[in-house]
């Protein structure tokens, strides 16, 4: 069972600062409430014991939202001094965490899923890493994700316009012990220097659902957001 869960709460939205400003993406307001409520409501129907957010630039911000509305849990924070990148932030927070699996979510999408299904699929096929895929049609916003028969993940395709294509849908489990011993720099891509680099040489596995996705980093899935959200939490 899945104990400690991390959240990339990450900073600022470059591309959201046409409808939301001076404040951290997560904290960006859905119906009259932060994107992160929703994220910290969804892992609160699971036995998860620890949250660790991993924050930056305006992190103030969201540790005071966090005191106010969500004291009750256990949070804690890493807060990154500067920019270290998904892979750094990852490490840094992963220094709070003590069991062997901990599950990691981006603070800006949302990805109906089962993260007890999840994790039992990551230690089925004994995976150091997984990553939640989710299946789009009609794309160029992300790179697509191929994996084989058995689930292993045998490639990472660059951005392009797709029919249809597997995306990463930013919900990963790692395996902290292993990941550790990778000796990682302080500053790294999780995507480029982890998950492109290192796919063909550990246990890497993806699985396909089919749950409601959404990524608020562009305005008009923003304003998406704010109708789907009245349906999937009335």
């Amino acid at each position: 069972m899945l104990k400690e869960c991390i959240i990339l709460a990450g900073g600022l939205g470059t591309r959201l600062q046409s409808v939301v400003s001076d404040i951290p993406k997560v904290l960006a307001p859905v119906n009259n409430k932060p994107f992160l409520h929703y994220i910290l409501e969804n892992v609160s129907k699971y036995k998860i014991e620890h949250i660790v957010l991993s924050t930056g630039y305006l992190h103030e911000k969201i540790e005071l939202f966090v005191k106010e509305k969500h004291s009750r849990k256990n949070i804690s924070f890493a807060i990154e001094k500067e920019p270290l990148g998904t892979g750094g932030a990852i490490a840094n927070a992963l220094q709070q965490c003590n069991t062997d699996e901990v599950l990691i979510l981006n603070g800006d999408t949302f990805f109906d899923i089962d993260y007890n299904f999840f994790y039992h699929h990551h230690n089925h096929h004994c995976a150091e890493f997984s990553i939640a895929l989710k299946t789009m049609q009609n794309f160029n916003r992300y790179g697509t994700v191929a994996i084989d028969g058995h689930r292993r993940i045998t490639a990472f395709q660059e951005k392009r316009q797709m029919e249809e294509g597997i995306i990463n849908a930013g919900i990963y489990i790692v395996n902290r012990p292993c990941f550790n011993e990778m000796n990682w720099p302080m500053k790294f891509s999780m995507e480029k220097e982890y998950m492109e680099k290192y796919f063909n040489s550990i246990p890497m596995y993806g699985f396909v659902y089919e749950g409601y996705f959404i990524d608020i980093g562009i305005p008009e899935d923003f304003e998406k957001v704010q109708m789907d959200f009245k349906q999937l939490f009335p």
